[in-house]
C-alpha cells in the first residue's frame, strides 16, 4: 500500500474543489449568452436557474449523506465529479426555458453529491492531520472560478456556446480522472450511534450562515452577467473582466483568511467581511461605470467569502457527512430563494433595484456570524477571577473531573485551559498556549517542568479514541519543548471529562519565581492567548491543580 504524501493528497482533494469551481464558473460566465440566445427575461432566467437548486436540494439532504456514508466520499466524489463535468454541456443545447430548466435540474442533481463528498474529504483531512484546511480548499474552488473566467474571456466571440461548454465538460472529466489515483482512501463508515439526527440549534445557526453566504455568491454569479449587458450596456468580455475581479477578491481573502481568523477571530472577520460585501455590491450596481463596477465586485468578493467555508468547517466538527449535508442543503435554500426573488423583483422594478436590495444579505451574515462562536468574548474570562465554566463545574460536584484549589504556593505557575471542540482544534490550541508561554517568559524565568493534561470533546463518551489522541499530543508537546532553555521535563497528558463542559485540557507549569511574578505572567498569557487563539473557548488561570 502506497504511503500517504500529504501534499499530493491535499492537491488531489483540491482538484475536486477546483473542478466544482470550474464548472460553476463556466455556467455563470455564459449565462448572459444563454439568456440572449433564448431571449429570456430576468424572471424567466431566474425560474430556469431554480432548476439547479431544486436538483441540489432533492439530493443533498437524504441521498448524498447516505451515499457518502455507505460508499465513502472518495467513490462518491469520483462518480459525481465525472457526471457533473459532463452535464455542463446540456445548457448549450437547450432550445427554450423548459429545456434549460431541465438541464439545470440535471446539473443540480450531480452537483449535490460532489459538494458533500469534497467537504467530507476536507473535513476528514483536517481531523486526521490536525490542521485547518477548509479555507485552502475553498481557495481551490475559487481558483476554478478564476480559470473559468479567464477561459470565458479568451473564448469570447471565438467559439459557439455548445462547443465551448462541451470543451469545458471534457476538461473537467480529464481533471477528475487525473486526480483519482491520489485521492485519499475513504474513512470507516460513521457508526449510527455517532450520527446526530435532526436539526440541532447549532446546525440551524450554521445553516443560516451558509445560506446567506451562498445567497451572496448567487447574487453575483447568477445575475451580474445580465446586469453588465443590460443595465451597463457592456460587452460579455467586460463581464468576464468583472468576474475576474470578483474571483481575485475571493482568492485574496481566502489566501489571507487563515491568518486573519487566527489573529482576529472568525466572528470579527465574517462581520467586517459582510460590511465589505454590502459596500462592494452597492458600488457595483449604483456607480453606472464598468470600471467602478469591477472594483466593487473585487471588494464584494473579498468581503463575503469566509462565511461559507467557516460554516462548513464548523459543520464538519459537529458530525461530518450528516451535519455537513444539512448545512450544505439548507445553504442551497439560500441560493434557491435568491434566484426567483431577484428575478421577480427585477421584473417588478429593475435589475439595478433588485441587486441593490441584495445588500441586505450582509445583515444576515453579520448576525449569523455568532454561530461560529456563541460566546467568543468568554475566551478571556480567566483574567478576572474564577470563570463561569469553572464555577459551573464546581457546582456540578466535580463529575469525575479535576478539583481546582487556589493555594498561593510560591513559585507554582499553573495554566488551565478548557477546550470544547474536536481533537484537532484541541491539540492545536494547547500547543499554541504552550508556545505562548515560551514566547512570553522573561529571560529570568526557568521552566523546571511542564505537565500537560489535555483532551477535547471528541464523542459523548470519554472511553473511546483517547489513547491515540494522548500519544499524538504528547509527541507534539515534546517536539515543541525540545531545545527550549529551562525545560526540565514534560509530563504525560491526562484526559478529564467534565459533564456539561466536554473535555478539560490542563497545562501545569512550575517556575522558579515568586507568586507575584507568576501572577503577572499568567495575566499576560491569558490576555495574549485569548486574543490570538480563537480555538480556545475559555482561558482559566489558577496557581495549582489538584486531581480529586
Amino acid at each position: 500500500m502506497r504511503s500517504e504524501n500529504r501534499r499530493v493528497t491535499a492537491l488531489a482533494v483540491a482538484c475536486l474543489w477546483l473542478l466544482n469551481g470550474l464548472v460553476t464558473g463556466s455556467i455563470s460566465a455564459k449565462l448572459p449568452e444563454i439568456a440572449e440566445r433564448l431571449d429570456l427575461t430576468p424572471l424567466q432566467l431566474g425560474l430556469a436557474l431554480l432548476g439547479q437548486t431544486i436538483g441540489l436540494m432533492a439530493v443533498v439532504f437524504g441521498v448524498s449523506p447516505v451515499l457518502v456514508r455507505r460508499y465513502g466520499p472518495r467513490s462518491v466524489g469520483i462518480v459525481a465529479g465525472v457526471l457533473y463535468s459532463a452535464s455542463i454541456a446540456l445548457p448549450g443545447i437547450a432550445q427554450g426555458v423548459v429545456m434549460l430548466f431541465a438541464a439545470m435540474l440535471v446539473i443540480g442533481v450531480f452537483n449535490a453529491p460532489i459538494d458533500v463528498a469534497m467537504g467530507d474529504l476536507a473535513g476528514e483531512l483536517e481531523e486526521r492531520w490536525e490542521t485547518k484546511l477548509m479555507s485552502r480548499f475553498e481557495f481551490a474552488f475559487n481558483l476554478g472560478l478564476l480559470v473559468a473566467a479567464v477561459l470565458a474571456f479568451l473564448a469570447a466571440d471565438r467559439f459557439s456556446l455548445p462547443v465551448y461548454l462541451t470543451a469545458i465538460a471534457g476538461l473537467g472529466v480529464v481533471l477528475m480522472v487525473a486526480a483519482i489515483p491520489w485521492l485519499p482512501a475513504s474513512p470507516a463508515p460513521e457508526e449510527e450511534g455517532k450520527i446526530k439526527e435532526g436539526f440541532t440549534r447549532e446546525i440551524v445557526a450554521l445553516a443560516v450562515l451558509a445560506a446567506a453566504g451562498l445567497w451572496a455568491e448567487a447574487t453575483v454569479l447568477d445575475w451580474m452577467g445580465l446586469f453588465f449587458t443590460q443595465e451597463l450596456d457592456a460587452e460579455p468580455s467586460d463581464y468576464a473582466i468583472g468576474l475576474l475581479c470578483f474571483v481575485a477578491g475571493l482568492m485574496a481573502s481566502l489566501w489571507a483568511g487563515k491568518r486573519l481568523v487566527e489573529r482576529f477571530g472568525p466572528v470579527r472577520i465574517v462581520r467586517v467581511g459582510a460590511m465589505a460585501f454590502a459596500a462592494g455590491l452597492l458600488l457595483t450596481v449604483l456607480s453606472g461605470s464598468v470600471i467602478l463596477a469591477c472594483a466593487g465586485l473585487a471588494l464584494a468578493g473579498f468581503g463575503f467569502v469566509n462565511a461559507h467555508p467557516l460554516a462548513l468547517s464548523a459543520a464538519c466538527r459537529v458530525g461530518r457527512a450528516t451535519a455537513l449535508a444539512k448545512v450544505v442543503g439548507v445553504g442551497y435554500v439560500g441560493a434557491a430563494v435568491a434566484k426567483p426573488v431577484i428575478g421577480g423583483v427585477a421584473g417588478l422594478t429593475s435589475l439595478t433595484v433588485a441587486l441593490a436590495l441584495m445588500a441586505l444579505v450582509a445583515v444576515v451574515i453579520f448576525v449569523g456570524a455568532s454561530a461560529l462562536y456563541e460566546d467568543e468574548e468568554s475566551r478571556v474570562a480567566g483574567t478576572a477571577g474564577p470563570p463561569a465554566a469553572l464555577l459551573a463545574h464546581e457546582r456540578a460536584g466535580g463529575n469525575g473531573g479535576p478539583v481546582i484549589a487556589y493555594d498561593n504556593r510560591p513559585g507554582e505557575l499553573v495554566v488551565t485551559v478548557d477546550l470544547i471542540g474536536p481533537g484537532s482544534n484541541a491539540s492545536e490550541a494547547v500547543m499554541a498556549l504552550v508556545q505562548a508561554l515560551f514566547n512570553l517568559k522573561p529571560t529570568s524565568m526557568q521552566f523546571e517542568r511542564i505537565l500537560v493534561r489535555v483532551a477535547s470533546y471528541i464523542n459523548p463518551s470519554p472511553s473511546e479514541g483517547m489513547p491515540d489522541v494522548e500519544a499524538r499530543l504528547l509527541a507534539r508537546i515534546r517536539a515543541t519543548a525540545d531545545g527550549v532553555n529551562g525545560i526540565g521535563g514534560v509530563g504525560e497528558p491526562v484526559l478529564d471529562f467534565v459533564e456539561g463542559l466536554g473535555w478539560r485540557a490542563v497545562i501545569a507549569a512550575t517556575v522558579e519565581q515568586s507568586a507575584a511574578e507568576g501572577d503577572r505572567v499568567l495575566e499576560q498569557c491569558a490576555a495574549t492567548v485569548g486574543e490570538a487563539f480563537p480555538e480556545i473557548a475559555e482561558v482559566i488561570v489558577c496557581r495549582e491543580v489538584r486531581l480529586g
